[in-house]
């Protein structure tokens, strides 16, 4: 890939303007030139006015956890010849080698790639596991410590390019009362798509917990910028996913383009991720949707 045009999108509502300006510097402070998108969903955002950064607005609130800017921001970067799509959060800061991870990953051959985030906390600072490691998400798993069950991509610190910016539209399918569940579903689709998948991993990505309820699995308090509404937000459209019966899920699945909606075997996730954490491998997923260490 020569010189690809990367666009970076962000949805942004209500968080602090100092946590956007952290975002939007970490977005220009990329070694690779990238154009940053950052996506109003349904509110105006006065405060809101940074020198070459393409400031969009999605008409109406979707409260779908970002899925309509994603895809509203994906498309008017697509519709501008832009090579790579990447998607961060405005409460989230990238690392300078951000686009660079990225792009190692696209040239290996993989057109999807999500990387691990360190976790940190509303001041930026990096938190760590009881044993001292720092705490890192590896993206592969939804749990913080395990491979998990159910593996999935994130929908923030992931790109995508070549055939698979078509899943970009993926974003504007999502069941807004479902908005809260929005990478699993991205996931699925991605899964079923013919989408080369890889994560790397190095850790270039922080990802700011915002939640309070999590700050004591880490043994602190959390702090006073720290909320209940994310988590909320996801526990109750997942009991509404939870809710349904096969049909109903059988529908909304159709309707978002997903035809099988399975697990993706995890049984080696674990044991790829502590040999090869913070090097130079790409964790994948084979034609099979099982995951092998690309070197």
């Amino acid at each position: 890939m020569t010189d690809p045009r990367v666009a970076v999108i962000t949805p942004i509502y209500t968080e602090p303007l100092a946590w956007i300006e952290q975002a939007v510097a970490s977005v220009r402070a990329q070694h690779h030139a990238c154009t940053h998108f950052l996506v109003a969903d349904g509110v105006d955002r006065d405060d809101i006015d940074f020198e070459g950064v393409v400031t969009l607005r999605a008409p109406t609130r979707s409260n779908d956890g970002g899925a309509t800017p994603r895809a509203i921001g994906g498309r008017a970067a697509i519709a501008a010849g832009f090579d790579v799509i990447a998607y961060t959060d405005a409460d989230d800061i990238a690392e300078p080698f951000f686009i660079d991870e990225v792009l190692r990953a696209f040239e290996a051959g993989f057109d999807c790639v999500g990387v691990p985030a360190l976790r940190v906390t509303t001041a930026n600072e990096p938190l760590f596991f009881s044993d001292g490691t720092p705490a890192v998400t590896w993206v592969p798993h939804r749990n913080h410590e395990g491979a998990g069950e159910l593996c999935f991509i994130r929908a923030c610190g992931m790109a995508i390019t070549g055939a698979s910016l078509a899943l970009n539209e993926v974003w504007a399918r999502m069941p807004r009362e479902l908005g809260g569940t929005c990478d699993l579903f991205w996931s699925w689709a991605a899964y079923d798509s013919p989408a080369k998948i890889c994560w790397t991993l190095r850790p270039s990505y922080r990802y700011r917990i915002t939640n309070a309820d999590v700050y004591p699995t880490y043994g602190l308090e959390p702090p006073p910028d720290a909320t209940r509404r994310k988590s909320a937000l996801h526990a109750r459209h997942h009991h509404a996913w939870n809710s349904l019966d096969h049909t109903q899920k059988g529908k909304i699945l159709s309707r978002i383009g997903i035809t099988r909606g399975y697990r993706v075997a995890h049984e080696d996730c674990a044991g790829l991720i502590q040999t090869h954490a913070g090097g130079a491998a790409l964790l994948a997923l084979d034609v099979q949707r099982r995951f092998v260490a690309h070197p």
